[in-house]
């Protein structure tokens, strides 16, 4: 049987002796996902834990998906399209043997591994997703971006990407002649990358785009 230590225990008991399966939904600490409780899987003589108090303390925010009137894909389905970078599934031969799934969104992989090494998973997952998808923002953000000197190359760059222009360059005028083909600046920075606390700091750097 599976016992929830919290919300919907019983209906995924239920769900499972019914020949049903579940799924946990995980996401970031900024998410909106998280189950408070533990979830404990007794097979014979065996009891694991997955234990969610575990993954919080780890930042991570925790759902169970208990809604056992709905179709196992149907949920899968649902989390999907909230974005819910890895999920957990669990059916009954899976808990005959010990072990969860664990399917990844961002490349569709799914894995299995041991009840007991759920946790660690789930949190290297995470990771990696979170290193993964930031290098190839990164990536392409420096591919359609472009470092120019005057007015009319930051025009031309913005058609396609970005523009980092020093606002030196821009002049007084410089703002009135970008917005004549609709490209605005977005941000300020200083020479290092970080944020200026006055836009009147020497040597900073604009990046200029189209205005939609």
């Amino acid at each position: 049987m599976l016992v929830g230590d919290g919300v919907g225990g019983r209906g995924v008991a239920r769900a499972l002796e019914d020949g049903f399966a579940f799924g946990v939904a995980f996401g970031d600490e900024g998410g909106d996902f998280f189950h408070d409780g533990g979830v404990v899987l007794e097979e014979g003589e065996e009891v694991f834990l997955l234990d969610l108090h575990e993954l919080k303390g780890r930042g991570v925010r925790v759902r169970l998906d208990d809604r056992v009137d709905t179709g196992f894909g149907r949920r899968a389905v649902d989390w999907e399209i909230k974005g819910v970078p890895v999920r957990v599934e669990v059916g009954p031969r899976d808990l005959a043997e010990g072990q969860v799934t664990v399917v990844r969104r961002d490349l569709g992989d799914k894995v299995t591994v041991p009840l007991g090494a759920a946790v660690d998973r789930v949190v290297t997952e995470l990771d990696e997703i979170q290193e993964r998808l930031f290098a190839a923002a990164l990536e392409r953000r420096e591919s359609r971006s472009a470092a120019v000197t005057s007015v009319d190359e930051a025009v031309e760059a913005a058609a396609t990407g970005f523009a980092r222009i020093p606002v030196a360059a821009l002049g007084d005028d410089g703002e009135d002649r970008l917005a004549a083909d609709s490209v605005t600046v977005r941000c300020l920075q200083r020479p290092d990358g970080t944020v200026p606390e006055a836009d009147d700091e020497p040597d900073l750097i604009a990046w200029v785009a189209r205005s939609y």
